[in-house]
């Protein structure tokens, strides 16, 4: 049946084109929004300890240092993390867990697609500060090597069989030598750089920079008498790196 109420009349010029306006910005908006949302990144991957076991509960950052931003998310339970929706820029990606070095990656420029960054993290270095006083008094540079059995550690008995990582054992000092200050030597402070075998022992010890070469021979020969307890990781004996910063000072 013909509706009489409805209004069949042609619809006017000035309406035909504010109704193509309408429709064109209708277009316009929707099309810039699927440009924006496809602007967007996404940031994921896996993160493992030096043994490829997953490390959960890794705190990681991306940081756009140009506007400040930040995104902050932890990995999973197994070892995944992902950033979501993240705006175009370049970007800095850090991933901290306690016992573990810091690691960051740089230069990470994200326009829009989908970003991978598979990551393994290692043990962090050991560091000690010690104070060396010179008290006038003058006493010979002696060899503090120490030769005891060197076995090598096994691994942990009680460590079941898992698939998680960042099962960290310290180890601890269990022969301390102390360094003599050679006397008529300046004060100063020298930097070491140091290695720890799986059994303990000093591996290596070198000085920083250049140092002056007395002050650097009497810490050197005293960090090399240092003995440990192996360092564990995933009921693993690893090798550690430490740094240890001597103050030669004045009395």
């Amino acid at each position: 049946m013909l509706n009489v109420r409805v209004n069949r009349e042609p619809i006017t010029r000035p309406a035909s084109i504010a109704a193509a306006a309408l429709f064109v910005a209708a277009a316009v908006l929707v099309a810039g929004f699927g440009v924006s949302a496809q602007s967007f990144s996404t940031v994921s991957g896996s993160i493992v300890d030096q043994f490829t076991r997953a490390l959960p509960g890794v705190t990681l950052a991306l940081v756009n240092p140009q506007n400040q931003s930040k995104y902050e998310i932890k990995s999973d339970r197994t070892g995944h993390y992902e950033f979501v929706g993240v705006p175009p820029g370049n970007y800095v990606l850090t991933a901290e867990l306690p016992g573990f070095a810091t690691l960051k990656r740089e230069g990470i420029v994200l326009a829009g697609q989908v970003f991978q960054q598979n990551i393994t993290m290692q043990v962090g270095t050991l560091q000690e500060t010690i104070t060396v006083v010179d008290d006038g008094v003058q006493r010979p540079q002696v060899n503090t090597a120490r030769e005891r059995p060197r076995v090598a550690p096994g691994k942990l008995s009680s460590c079941g069989d898992t698939p998680l990582g960042g099962n960290i054992r310290p180890p601890t000092k269990t022969r301390d030598v102390r360094p003599v200050y050679p006397t008529g030597t300046p004060p100063a402070t020298i930097e070491l750089e140091a290695r720890i075998g799986v059994d303990g022992f000093v591996a290596s010890v070198q000085p920083v920079g250049n140092p002056d070469p007395g002050l650097a021979n009497a810490a050197i020969n005293a960090i090399s008498g240092w003995e440990f307890t192996p360092t564990y990781l995933d009921c693993q004996p690893i090798e550690v790196r430490m740094k240890v910063l001597v103050n030669f000072a004045a009395k």
